[in-house]
């Protein structure tokens, strides 16, 4: 009773009109109520006072909240069931010097599938809360979608493992009966001759999490993520552009809702001598899609829109192919609250309509303390969680489940679905791992890993690159070192593997910064061929604090939005550049082909000898094969014997100033602190 008091003596100190402005490009409708805007559209509310004492919208901590769906008029789910909120502070606002009359333009506002609610706040000091402001009693604003839950969302495509094959996926309500499907055309063609595909269909529920707030229905929490479809378009001309779209066949008024049409390239075709005369990969990590009351700060997503905006600007706008964008964890950053989901793609459907858009796992997707996790779609039946890391609950419960059902990335033997999976691109053999599951020698994704790396066909494939969330050498100075007993021993499991299967770069995130590492050798040292490493946390959540160690293997630390452009001409040269959300070109380098690496015709090309499922060696063909078998290995003890003995006689160079030696190559300090070597 003492609101709806309080709503009736604010009813009578102020008035305020409340005025809809249609988020149509030319901003020239105008609805006073119950308007129908786009998904993304931004809604203008107007304000006048009538110059009684307290007033609405003079404050900086008045705001517009946004509630998915609506909830009734002095509710005590007022303060905690909005999933959105602009203060007028932050948002984009109009006042005259006393504040008595102006706007505020929020959004925007995504389609989630329901009816949703603004409701104005006005903050109320002597008080110490906001108090809602409406128009009248019980009225406020109501914002409708023309397709409702109907409307294709959240498109995105992605390869499948056939270079003439890719796959588009959305998301709408349940619209089985009514034939969602996808069409497809080369450009040139006329629609008549375009082809359908049937769409397959999959949701998940919160029953579905490993618990947490992911497992709790509520608006701020789990909610229903609607249908997800998906269908594969086949048959594609290589490197060919087509006309496609999506949707469903017929509603009640036999009309289609169909996406609007998007334009892709399809994947280059794979040749016997890897001479393709470019492959252009962009990729970052750490996106997400930060507003709402997700952090109660109110930021908002602009910084990960600027790096949607360059990756247009730079590349799509100008006609520049994009083979593929790898997106190397710390996707959306929901950790458990749906509404970060949706809006997320929102945010990348521009891109990732147009161009094969890859994920992996990072923390905040997987990351749970469940000890047995049926739901876990990794299928793993114990969570990770090493004594030496700080693997804790950073996915809010989600354990993966929004991951795998949202993004359908390649398959091959024994690859476990978003987890860790490879594919080829042009000339280039694409692997993504998971630095959330066990990856020490024996376990069930390092021996993926090596059959995987085993079979690449360095003809075809002659460029190797690997990506995974966490580094395994990141220079940042942090307060805290929990990171550095997981950096470590990535080091440990996977220097080794990198270096016999002479991958020649890795691609990871998790800090939020830019860091390029010389080439590491096997042992971790600094060398002039290995594998480069390069983090590039750098698509949108909030950045590093910008300090760093000197290390002798860190060539190039940089603290901006931005993401790498890795481009390969034919079987010798590589080159990536470090280009920040303004398109400056801040870091470039060329890499040549590993020297070890022979690119061979593809019919002599080595191919994989252990299966991921028992990594036991196949057996001979034949004596005159063993006995090849028996001379390569002769030579290759006989050149592991003399890397033994010079690295013996390396240490015992420096063993006066060096001491308490680590199996990694690097030291510790008596006090347990890392060396600025090990760092």
């Amino acid at each position: 009773m003492e609101r709806v008091t309080m709503s009736r003596m604010m009813l009578l100190i102020a008035g305020v009109i409340l005025v809809v402005t249609a988020p149509v490009i030319d901003g020239q409708l105008f609805y006073s109520y119950n308007p129908e805007i786009q998904n993304g559209g931004n809604i203008t509310v107007q304000w006048r006072n009538q110059g009684r004492g307290e007033t609405v919208g003079s404050s900086d901590k008045d705001e517009v909240r946004l509630y998915c769906p609506p909830v009734p008029v002095n509710n005590s789910l007022y303060d905690n069931a909005f999933i959105d909120r602009w203060s007028i502070l932050e948002a984009s606002t109009s006042r005259n010097p006393t504040g008595t009359t102006g706007n505020i333009s929020v959004g925007p506002i995504i389609n989630m599938r329901d009816t949703c609610q603004l409701i104005f706040f006005r903050w109320v000091p002597q008080f110490g809360f906001h108090l809602p402001f409406t128009t009248g009693f019980g009225e406020n604003i109501l914002v409708r979608f023309p397709h409702r839950g109907s409307e294709p969302l959240q498109g995105h495509i992605a390869m499948t493992g056939n270079p003439s094959e890719l796959r588009v996926t959305w998301v709408s309500t349940d619209v089985s009966d009514q034939d969602p499907a996808v069409w497809y055309r080369k450009q040139t063609d006329p629609d008549s001759k375009a082809v359908k595909k049937q769409a397959a269909a999959t949701t998940y529920a919160a029953g579905d999490m490993c618990g947490g707030e992911a497992a709790i229905v509520y608006p701020t929490k789990f909610r229903d993520p609607g249908i997800i479809y998906s269908a594969v378009m086949t048959g594609l001309t290589p490197n060919t552009a087509y006309t496609y779209w999506y949707g469903s066949g017929v509603n009640s008024t036999r009309t289609r809702i169909l996406s609007p049409k998007q334009i892709l390239t399809s994947p280059q075709a794979i040749t016997n001598t890897g001479q393709q005369t470019t492959c252009r990969m962009i990729a970052f990590a750490d996106m997400g899609a930060w507003g709402g009351s997700h952090f109660m700060s109110l930021p908002t997503d602009s910084t990960a829109k600027s790096v949607v905006d360059l990756i247009q600007r730079m590349w799509i706008n100008t006609g520049k192919k994009i083979d593929m964008i790898g997106h190397v964890g710390d996707i959306s950053y929901a950790i458990g609250k749906g509404y970060v989901w949706e809006r997320f793609f929102y945010r990348v459907e521009p891109i990732a309509t147009q161009v094969p858009y890859h994920v992996g796992i990072g923390n905040h997707e997987y990351d749970h303390t469940s000890t047995t996790s049926p739901n876990d779609p990794s299928g793993v039946e114990i969570s990770y969680n090493p004594s030496w890391g700080n693997y804790g609950d950073d996915s809010g419960g989600e354990c993966g489940v929004p991951m795998a059902k949202r993004f359908h990335m390649p398959q091959s033997p024994g690859s476990n679905g978003v987890f860790w999976y490879s594919v080829d691109v042009a000339n280039v053999h694409f692997v993504m791992i998971s630095t959330e599951h066990d990856l020490s020698p024996g376990s069930v994704q390092y021996n993926w890993l090596r059959y995987d790396l085993n079979a690449v066909n360095r003809a075809t494939q002659p460029w190797v690159i690997v990506a995974g969330h966490r580094p395994l050498y990141n220079n940042e100075q942090r307060q805290q070192d929990a990171d550095l007993p997981v950096q470590r021993k990535l080091r440990e499991f996977l220097n080794p593997v990198f270096a016999e299967f002479g991958v020649n770069l890795y691609v990871c995130g998790h800090y939020h910064n830019y860091v390029r590492t010389t080439p590491i050798s096997r042992d971790g040292s600094v060398t002039s061929v290995g594998t480069v490493h390069i983090t590039v946390g750098t698509g949108g959540a909030d950045l590093g604090a910008g300090q760093y160690r000197s290390v002798p293997w860190a060539v190039k630390s940089l603290t901006t939005f931005g993401v790498i452009s890795i481009e390969t001409a034919g079987t010798q040269i590589m080159t990536v550049q470090f280009v920040n959300s303004s398109g400056s070109v801040l870091d470039s380098v060329t890499m040549n082909q590993l020297p070890h690496i022979t690119v061979k015709p593809s019919t002599q090309a080595t191919q994989a000898s252990t299966t991921p499922s028992t990594n036991k060696p196949a057996a001979e063909s034949s004596n005159k094969a063993a006995v090849t078998v028996g001379v390569v290995m002769g030579l290759v003890v006989l050149v592991m014997a003399a890397v033994i003995i010079f690295l013996l006689w390396r240490r015992s160079r420096n063993s006066g100033r060096n001491s308490g030696s680590r199996t990694d190559g690097f030291q510790d300090m008596s006090d347990g602190r890392p060396l600025e070597e090990d760092f």
